[in-house]
Formats: C-alpha cells, structure tokens, sequence
C-alpha cells in the first residue's frame, strides 16, 4: 500500500516592517494583500493545507485574529526567527 504525502504551504506574515510597516493589511482593491494570496493558494489542487507563520509580538494579534476569521489556520512563533517559525 502506498502511503499519501501531505502537501503543506506554509506563509510568513508579520505586521512589523521597516520599510512598509503593516504591508500585509494594506489593501489590493477591497481585499487585503494577505488574503488575496491565500485565496490563491486555496484554489491549489495540490495543497492539502495553508499555514499562516505569525510572531508572537503584541502588533502581530489583530493579524491573527483576521486570519483566524478568515478561517485559515495560524501558528504564532518565535518573534526573532523566521527559521524557527517555520519549523
């Protein structure tokens, strides 16, 4: 019997920038740039899940209370480490 791999895509968002702080929240037309893209993965055949890396820093919780009502699923981590977020 062959067993089924699970195909997972896994998103780094944060709202803190340098450069465009908030980036992730700015809207593309109505809809925000982070859903627009995680709409696009979900049309993908070949994933079987998305998951949103978010820090853990204070700035970070209205995005994941956004994801969360957009019902995607949310792993908060290292604030520091993007490395570590995604493992």
């Amino acid at each position: 019997m062959l067993a089924t791999m699970k195909v997972e895509a896994t998103l780094q968002a944060r709202m803190v920038s340098t450069r465009f702080p908030g980036k992730v929240m700015q809207k593309i037309g109505v809809t925000s740039a982070t859903e627009l893209l995680l709409k696009c993965l979900n049309l993908s055949k070949s994933l079987d899940e998305i998951i949103v890396a978010v820090p853990l820093g204070d700035l970070d919780k209205l995005l994941v209370r956004y994801l969360v009502a957009l019902a995607f699923n949310v792993f908060q981590g290292n604030e520091t480490d993007v490395l570590k977020r995604y493992l």
